[in-house]
């Protein structure tokens, strides 16, 4: 038996093996070989989904009831009802009846849905719920923030005449994941400037034109009420340490100065007696969980540092003298809602592998703006100290280059959910 073993041991695996393999056919199996396994985990992936689906379907959802209706609003919770208030308040003002979906019981419409008689708050249960329940919708319009329509779970529903997407940032497509806008049929645009990306992306990828409508950005509505309303109330005395407060707004993911060099900065931050307010992006409390937990061990025994988990930031705006972030949307909102200084910690060369940007020609809206609206991090951070005293000294003219910049870009500031709402009763027929 053991001589059989050996011989076929041997047989079977040779002990030399006397073969050439060029490097550009081994780069071809290997790229072959990584497509094979990428399209194998994908197809897995969207196997899930609709299992998924289909459970939740059976669960959630009875066969025979009618889930026909004119302007429906898909939000993915709590952190979204900024971005859709001010259009659900201005429909209802204008007795438009609307449909509110979410799958957040502690999303603040449904209380606020108590008090206004127009619109309508609808939980279909947990994440998989919703999507179900949107996939076998019959509407006129939806309209929603959320990207990878029909990319993923959430698929076109045969009973939806039309899909409108509504920007919740005044930043572009640009680092969205691929197709992010692919399969809308039209986009409500903050401002001109959004439409150049997603047209050169549709044509690259011979999909139809879309529709662009430029409405504004409703989030800032609502921001700026949330800012009248804040001078009006007490606030609590801030930690003094006798140098200037720092709110630290990184975005998430493998691009973000928050992945990149998160707890150095902080640290040399706070070493320096500066107050720091980190506020994570949302996602990073998923996507980063293990960057806030390491670093709220560090640091949150500190006085000068805290954490800023509230559902807009205003407060932590209000309270810093200036901010560091890196491509994210709150850039904007900092320089167009409040004027003040910021520092943009990025890497020289932006990330833009898996994002939209890398099939974008030429130079990318989102990054030479927020370098048009900042000062750079220094690479040695020895010179932060220095940066950060030169830029507080020099605050002359920094509020009025941001209000004309955002005067170019943003349209309809401050009224931009009643532009949202006239227009949809205009496309829907609702005019009363």
């Amino acid at each position: 038996k053991m001589r059989t073993f050996y011989f076929v041991f041997f047989l079977v695996l040779p002990v030399q093996v006397f073969a050439y393999l060029d490097p550009g056919t081994g780069s071809l199996l290997l790229y072959a070989l990584v497509g094979i396994i990428a399209s194998f985990i994908f197809m897995l992936r969207n196997l899930l989904y609709r299992i998924r689906e289909l459970f939740f379907t059976r669960n959630s959802i009875n066969s025979g009831q009618s889930t026909s209706m004119d302007i429906v609003f898909h939000s993915e919770g709590r952190r979204y009802w900024p971005v859709f208030e001010p259009i659900l308040h201005a429909l209802d003002s204008m007795k438009i009846c609307a449909i509110y979906v979410t799958p957040d019981t502690q999303d603040p419409a449904i209380e606020w849905a108590r008090s206004h008689q127009y619109i309508n708050v609808v939980n279909p249960g947990n994440e998989y719920m919703t999507i179900a329940w949107m996939n076998r919708l019959r509407a006129r319009v939806v309209v929603s923030t959320t990207p990878n329509l029909d990319v993923y779970m959430w698929k076109r529903s045969p009973g939806v005449e039309r899909y409108i997407h509504i920007f919740h940032a005044p930043t572009t497509v640009e680092f969205y994941e691929k197709y992010a806008l692919s399969f809308y049929d039209e986009i409500l645009t903050v401002g001109s400037f959004q439409e150049k990306g997603i047209i050169e992306l549709d044509e690259r990828r011979n999909l139809p034109q879309k529709e662009f409508n430029i409405v504004g950005l409703t989030y800032y509505d609502y921001m700026l009420r949330e800012i009248d309303r804040m001078k009006n109330r007490e606030r609590p005395k801030r930690v003094t340490t006798g140098r200037a407060s720092i709110l630290y707004a990184p975005s998430w993911g493998n691009r973000s100065s928050f992945v990149l060099f998160g707890c150095v900065l902080i640290r040399r931050l706070l070493d320096e007696g500066y107050r720091v307010i980190l506020r994570p992006h949302p996602q990073s409390f998923i996507s980063d969980a293990h960057i806030v937990s390491e670093i709220t061990r560090l640091f949150s025994s500190r006085s000068n540092f805290s954490i800023d988990r509230n559902l807009t930031g205003i407060e932590a705006m209000a309270e810093s003298d200036f901010m560091i972030t890196d491509f994210s949307g709150v850039l904007f909102d900092y320089a167009y809602l409040f004027g003040k200084p910021i520092i943009l910690a990025v890497p020289p060369e932006p990330v833009v592998g898996g994002y939209e940007a890398e099939d974008i020609d030429g130079s990318l809206w989102d990054v030479v703006s927020a370098q048009r609206l900042s000062r750079p991090l220094p690479e040695n951070l020895e010179e932060l100290p220095a940066l950060i005293d030169d830029i507080l000294q020099n605050l002359e003219n920094v509020s009025e280059e941001y209000k004309q910049f955002r005067d170019e870009t943003v349209k309809n500031f401050g009224c931009a959910g009643q532009a949202v709402a006239e227009y949809l009763t205009k496309c829907t027929g609702e005019n009363r």
